[in-house]
């Protein structure tokens, strides 16, 4: 029986978290609760647990810290952390540390459904593999590895050299149908993750009657798995009850209409995954806990207030707005290469205004956390939108990191910039433009280093050269004030009566009589 691990410190959660499970999986689970990290280890050291559902927030023990300890002691289950957009940065170290996947709060019944069968899906097909002898195992890894080769070939464009084909003396005429999975998303990357899928349609396969005198090739081929059947005696393979299958399971997928010759599995590879554009805007209507936007697409506002907040270091402002819109470009059903081109959009509006953000684009350019190629080729939204934010802070947090080791020396350029200039139209965005920042960050770090804002910090500058002027000319006050940059002599005065107490007037009769 499964045992499953429901870990926070609200009993509500917990109660709710149960709840769902039992919705979902009904009575054939077992399950357990712990308050925090340090009860759910206790727990997992003293009887065997397939999965931890857990908070990532939590007092005694956090999630993170929970991971930790169970990455030390081996732990071979698996990890959905749960948490609101407050804590991703806590996702993001949880992500790293070996957890599969994560829920954002308030639950939703509909997503959490699609992870935790994702889950269940993942732990039987793991005890099904360790379950088998090691002559049995050492064959699946042989044909796995053997397909691969077999589909690489093939949808590349190199099909006649392909081993299986050889073997089965097909004629030049053969035909192919072709299956283009879209399942990566579900955290298939590793390759003991591709083997059990493998295992999994392989069985599947095998017990549809109909295609018994079928040859099934599967593999991974650029981020997506492909089934290509073909047989000698046969013309069309079942179809309809593979296209069941995968709409009973929740895979998406792509599947080409009619048979192709073998040169045409590139190009058919292709169109299969344009066709996985129907099940794009996979987000459930609420999952975000949020309402969708006021503006049609191409939602300009919106975009405007994305960039603002990026560039204004506000990950969380970020998170939440990018949700929305993705929710509102569901309600929609804007077209997908639309909405696509919109989020490319959004990032050079983001370039035009950061040059630290240039700079970390093109250094991860063509790695997997290449923003734009991660736009072009995820085909689910839900996906998309979790791989946007975690790129979107990876590179926030190396461009702040970057930035605090020039933070003296940009101090030390906007003092010189602001002695430089103080006596005439100097302002926050005309010094943050000049230093190559935002205004709002550049006002924050100037404040964090010196103690003063900015319009403080030029305020005192300036009183303290119109004393100066005071001391050593005969000027008129007024004329004081426009040298050090007043052209309004009343502001000029209340600015010198805040600083020094007094008036000008007052200040210069006091240094006459002194």
């Amino acid at each position: 029986m499964l045992h499953i691990l429901v870990v926070d410190d609200e009993e509500n959660i917990r109660f709710e978290v149960i709840n769902y499970i039992r919705e979902i999986l009904g009575e054939e689970v077992r399950l357990s609760e712990a308050e925090n990290g340090i009860e759910a280890v206790g727990t997992i050291c003293s009887e065997p647990v397939d999965l931890v559902l857990s908070d990532v927030k939590m007092p005694l023990c956090t999630g993170v810290e929970m991971l930790g300890k169970l990455k030390d002691l081996q732990y071979r289950g698996l990890v959905v952390m749960i948490s609101g957009f407050d804590d991703y940065d806590l996702v993001r170290r949880a992500m790293r540390m070996g957890a599969v996947d994560y829920l954002l709060k308030p639950l939703v019944l509909e997503e959490f459904a699609e992870v935790l069968k994702s889950c269940v899906k993942k732990i039987k097909l793991r005890n099904v593999m360790h379950g088998f002898e090691p002559s049995i195992l050492e064959n699946v890894e042989k044909r796995f590895f053997m397909q691969q080769k077999s589909v690489n070939q093939l949808l590349s464009g190199a099909g006649r050299d392909t081993v299986p084909l050889q073997e089965y003396a097909l004629d030049e005429g053969q035909l192919f149908w072709l299956a283009t999975l879209d399942v990566f998303q579900n955290n298939l990357g590793r390759e003991e993750d591709r083997q059990l899928l493998f295992v999994q349609l392989e069985d599947t396969f095998a017990h549809m009657a109909e295609l018994d005198k079928w040859m099934v090739i599967q593999g991974e081929y650029k981020g997506f798995w492909a089934v290509i059947l073909f047989s000698k005696y046969q013309s069309c393979p079942p179809v309809d009850e593979i296209r069941r299958y995968f709409n009973i399971n929740r895979i998406k997928y792509g599947f080409c209409e009619n048979p192709v010759p073998i040169q045409d599995l590139p190009s058919q590879h292709i169109k299969c995954i344009q066709e996985l554009d129907r099940f794009f805007y996979d987000m459930p209507g609420t999952g975000m806990g949020i309402d969708g936007l006021k503006e049609p697409f191409p939602y300009e506002k919106t975009m405007e207030q994305l960039s603002d907040s990026f560039c204004e270091y506000d990950l969380k402002a970020f998170s939440g707005i990018l949700g929305r819109m993705f929710l509102q470009a569901g309600r929609d059903l804007v077209p997908v290469r639309d909405f696509k081109q919109q989020l490319m959009n959004l990032v050079y509006s983001i370039m035009g205004k950061s040059n630290s953000f240039i700079q970390t684009v093109s250094e991860y350019k063509f790695t997997e956390y290449d923003v734009m190629l991660t736009i072009r080729n995820v085909t689910s939204a839900g996906q998309l939108y979790k791989d946007m934010i975690q790129i979107m802070d990876l590179y926030l947090t190396q461009i702040v990191e970057k930035l605090s080791g020039h933070d003296d020396f940009t101090i030390q350029k906007a003092k010189k910039y602001i002695e430089e200039n103080y006596n005439s139209d100097v302002s926050l965005q005309s010094a943050a433009s000049y230093l190559g920042f935002h205004p709002n960050y550049f006002s924050t770090l100037f404040k964090n280093r010196t103690g003063s804002t900015f319009s403080q910090y030029i305020q005192n500058l300036r009183i303290e050269k119109a004393c100066e002027l005071i001391h050593s000319t005969n000027l008129n006050l007024y004329e004081i004030g426009e040298r050090v940059g007043y052209s309004d002599n009343a502001n000029f005065c209340r600015a010198f009566k805040k600083v020094k107490g007094v008036s000008p007037s007052k200040y210069k009769n006091s240094q006459d009589i002194s």
